[in-house]
């Protein structure tokens, strides 16, 4: 036991840091400086992440079903607005091919909201022109009384190009919520016996 603890004690000593010399501190004042720029590179990196993290703290929410709320209130406001949009009727699917495109579903919106009034609020909020929204389609049987919904859903078919702004958040009307629309190729079937 006794022969550990001389052990331990003639590592600790050599462990120790020697006292610099003169010239050894001269050396070590440019290593200093760059680790001390590395350092403040690094914590501008992290408060820039945390700072992204925060801006992105709803990506989450992004693709989950919106709170079922009444919101007829907070979107007759809203239609008045979109009512001031040049008509964005009429579009032209001629000049883009269905590989340019890509589907987004617009959900937790009002009843009573209509796909043109859809189309204008995409182009409004993503600056697009005529030909760059191609279709928009509200996912509600024509059966149903939409106007007794909570919120309905819609379909919208944009140009390739809007997809980076189309999944900001930033983009949409507060409480709209988005994702991707997938198109799935293998639907599920009963397996056979």
């Amino acid at each position: 036991v006794q022969w550990r603890q001389e052990r331990t004690d003639i590592k600790n000593e050599s462990i120790a840091e020697p006292v610099p010399l003169p010239n050894q501190l001269e050396q070590k004042c440019p290593l200093q400086r760059d680790i001390e720029e590395l350092k403040n590179t690094v914590e501008s990196i992290r408060l820039a992440l945390a700072s992204h993290e925060r801006f992105n703290s709803d990506a989450r929410s992004r693709h989950s079903t919106p709170n079922t709320t009444n919101l007829s209130q907070q979107m007759d406001s809203g239609l008045g607005e979109m009512s001031n949009v040049p008509d964005a009727l009429g579009r032209s699917t001629d000049s883009i091919r269905e590989d340019d495109s890509f589907d987004l579903l617009l959900t937790n919106i009002d009843g009573n909201v209509s796909e043109e009034d859809i189309q204008r609020m995409v182009a409004r909020s993503l600056g697009a022109r005529d030909n760059e929204i191609i279709h928009v389609k509200k996912l509600v049987p024509r059966w149903v009384d939409c106007s007794t919904l909570d919120y309905i859903s819609f379909k919208v078919v944009l140009n390739h190009k809007w997809k980076v702004s189309a999944m900001l958040s930033a983009t949409w009307p507060k409480n709209v919520r988005f994702r991707e629309f997938r198109k799935v190729r293998c639907p599920w079937r009963p397996e056979t016996v």
